[in-house]
């Protein structure tokens, strides 16, 4: 239940007794019983037609993936590099290879003579 221990039933019950009465305590656990299984059936509808919407809005859901799964695809496959590019190993090893030359360039032949 909602957090109700027995100790809070047994006084709910007692002060429902001081109140209404030894007569009325059978009609007022009928009409509790009626009311609860109500509720009960009111959730129950509740829950299945939120299950129906979702079921109902997760079909187009699954068209829209299906439909940019394949747009996603022709755009990799309309990007992928030409065949005859250059890996990009061998423009890393020559842009490393320039680096070192500006790095360390060779003696002037002015110096040299000095």
């Amino acid at each position: 239940m909602i957090g109700i221990g027995p100790v809070e039933l047994l006084v709910i019950l007692i002060v429902a007794l001081i109140v209404f009465g030894p007569e009325r305590m059978p009609e007022l656990a009928r009409n509790l019983a009626k009311l609860v299984r109500d509720l009960r059936g009111a959730m129950d509808e509740v829950r299945e037609q939120f299950n129906e919407l979702t079921k109902e809005d997760l079909l187009p859901t699954k068209e829209i993936d299906a439909y940019y799964r394949e747009t996603i695809d022709s755009v990799k496959k309309s990007i992928e590099p030409p065949p005859d590019m250059p890996d990009i190993k061998d423009i890393n090893a020559e842009v490393e290879q320039s680096i070192r030359q500006i790095d360390n360039p060779p003696p002037d032949k002015s110096e040299q003579q000095t």
